[in-house]
């Protein structure tokens, strides 16, 4: 069954080229989370615990000689403070770790040491840390996708295997809703990996994988890959989504479907959205 399909691909591509990108290079406190090593051997690691990954707590910095537990301590105009608190003779006392950060993506941090205590353990030129749990490209699986267009009406979850389920909503006077499966095969769940890779959704900044607009409506992707998910919710894509947001509209519109009953439609909970 071949279905017409009006999405807002073509939509948001239009407003991308009337507005230009709003791709916009940014830094957040979340940025900052993770296991941070220099090929020298110096390390920050700033990690929160998460079930869903087996994350476990652990804030310290250090070098080959020494190691200090410290807290977060101040995140201000890109400054960050590490403090490490001790007793000595009978009272407490701290040690501050200072440092700017220059530049900050998802698998490397350039940093410029500033108190004389981050001095003493990391010198003083700017240094570049690499996240250890930064997964290159090559290493990526994807377990599955899933897509919602900004009206709600579309909602699309493709599973490792190509499996595509699909929830359609036909705005009619009794909103109806129907259900259809088909199936990508190697080659076409293969080129959907590459334009995953192309757009760069992974490696965006976590203040960048969400900005939405009063008078406007986001759509959303959702990635779930090496045992972790990536949400992305935008009303306007960078450039390097479109590719993705062309091929999803050319599934949607070209695939044959095969309707089915909705006891058969189950979707994957972990897409809230859907």
């Amino acid at each position: 069954m071949k279905i017409e399909f009006y999405t807002d691909v073509q939509w948001h591509v239009l407003v991308f080229l009337m507005m230009g990108s709003l791709n916009v290079s940014c830094q957040c406190r979340e940025d900052l989370y993770g296991a941070w090593t220099s090929v020298d051997g110096k390390k920050i690691d700033m990690m929160l615990e998460d079930e869903k990954t087996r994350t476990k707590y652990s804030f310290c910095i250090g070098n080959k000689e020494n190691t200090y537990s410290v807290g977060f301590s101040e995140l201000s105009h890109s400054m960050v403070t590490l403090t490490h608190y001790y007793y000595s003779n009978k009272q407490f006392d701290k040690i501050s770790f200072q440092f700017q950060v220059l530049s900050l993506d998802k698998q490397a941090m350039r940093i410029q040491p500033i108190s004389q205590a981050m001095i003493s353990l990391f010198g003083n030129k700017n240094i570049i840390l690499f996240n250890d749990n930064f997964i290159p490209y090559d290493k990526v699986t994807i377990d599955s996708f899933a897509y919602r267009d900004h009206l709600g009406t579309v909602c699309l979850q493709i599973n490792k295997s190509g499996m595509m389920k699909l929830q359609r909503d036909y705005p009619t006077y009794h909103r109806r809703r129907k259900y259809y499966v088909a199936r990508l095969n190697e080659t076409q769940f293969s080129e959907l990996k590459e334009k995953i890779l192309y757009s760069l959704i992974l490696n965006l900044s976590e203040c960048e994988l969400t900005d939405m607009y009063i008078d406007t409506s986001p759509f959303w992707l959702t990635i779930v890959h090496n045992g972790k998910t990536t949400s992305y919710c935008k009303s306007f894509p960078e450039r390097s989504i479109i590719p993705l947001m062309n091929f999803l509209n050319g599934t949607l519109s070209k695939t044959k479907w095969k309707k089915i009953k909705r006891k058969h439609a189950r979707l994957d909970k972990a897409f809230d959205f859907i």
